[in-house]
């Protein structure tokens, strides 16, 4: 279970690092305020990852009490991130700037007294570190953690709250969207606060923390759901690096010096036709952008060209209709004086025969 823990968080830290370089990479020039929150949430979720991860393999106390108050430096920012980032996708967080005023407040107490104790050894946040069921190191809190509980019990429910009334009123991309954040919210905080009962010395085995990858890679997909051929290289990436991990893994696990070997040889050319795979799929998503600018374009054009032919069609139909009316009369009257030279003339032939006759 152990190495189940803690490829859980060296995939969520380094994935959570590839996206947010993704996004700032993407979108260097048209960041949104929810591509800000999302990069610093994904950020704050890395440092819980990598937290948990050096907590899990620290072998002595000094150690691990730095992972443990690292760990909360990510997990306080995370909520508070969190539920910052859902209510700007669903436009709400100018009317509900009272909620996030209280808890950014909330996470700036708990972030002053968990750095302070990480630099002077104090422990007004974090009591102490003990070892709890098949941990070596777990967290014992003090009294000022019950305000990083409620983080733990109202934020997740406030926000789920949010995006289901929100589904009656999105719809499009965007519900769709909405629909996938739902399901990795759950995932992300059944997986994340599946650690609170150990904490409080409930002793029930945090197994769903392996749900929080699963998160990640759920909501980097709602939100690039408009952008899907994006997502197939951040898939990717994260698939190979994951890949890559537990091989590695396998390597420092290996008791024998040919089992290394082969673990090794089979890392090198794993990452060789990994970054291969990468790039390939990276130049296929460029190809595809591409064809679908030009598709866009073409479509405007004949947008373009459908309007120019209704205007013609327009034009000709106004131009026939005001010029019958003058084209029928001017017949007329050259008509009329047409009948009227005849009859002059037959006036002067019988006249001249007349004339003549006498």
């Amino acid at each position: 279970m152990m190495v189940l823990y803690k490829l859980a968080f060296i995939i969520t830290a380094f994935g959570a690092v590839l996206i947010t370089l993704n996004v700032i990479l993407k979108k260097r020039q048209t960041w949104t305020k929810f591509d800000i929150f999302y990069a610093l949430m994904a950020v704050s979720l890395s440092i819980w990852a990598l937290g948990r991860l050096g907590l899990l393999l620290s072998q002595n106390y000094d150690t691990g009490l730095f992972w443990v108050r690292f760990l909360y430096i990510g997990s306080i920012l995370v909520h508070i991130l969190f539920l910052h980032t859902v209510l700007v996708f669903l436009d709400l967080d100018k009317k509900r700037k009272y909620i996030l005023f209280i808890f950014y407040a909330n996470a700036a107490v708990l972030l002053f007294f968990n750095v302070f104790d990480l630099f002077t050894g104090s422990n007004y946040f974090i009591k102490d570190i003990v070892a709890k069921l098949n941990f070596q190191y777990f967290e014992v809190p003090n009294t000022l953690y019950n305000l990083h509980l409620v983080d733990y019990i109202f934020i997740p429910f406030y926000a789920l709250i949010e995006m289901v009334f929100a589904l009656k009123r999105l719809s499009g991309e965007k519900l769709q969207q909405l629909r996938f954040i739902i399901v990795a919210s759950i995932f992300g905080f059944l997986g994340g606060n599946s650690v609170v009962p150990l904490v409080y010395d409930i002793p029930l085995e945090p197994f769903l923390v392996i749900l929080v990858p699963f998160h990640l890679l759920i909501l980097t997909y709602a939100i690039a759901r408009h952008h899907l051929f994006e997502i197939r290289v951040i898939a990717t990436e994260l698939l190979t690096f994951a890949i890559w991990i537990f091989v590695l893994i396998r390597l420092f696990l290996a008791e024998t010096l040919q089992e290394r070997l082969i673990n090794g040889g089979l890392l090198l050319i794993l990452i060789i036709f990994g970054i291969l795979l990468v790039r390939s799929v990276l130049k296929e998503v460029r190809s595809r952008e591409e064809i679908e600018k030009l598709a866009k374009e073409l479509e405007k054009a004949n947008v373009r060209l459908k309007e120019l032919d209704q205007a013609k069609s327009e034009f000709v139909t106004i131009a026939s209709h005001q010029l019958r009316a003058p084209i029928t009369a001017v017949k007329g009257y050259a008509s009329m004086v047409l009948e009227g030279t005849k009859l002059f003339s037959s006036i002067l032939k019988i006249y001249y025969i007349n004339f003549h006759a006498k």
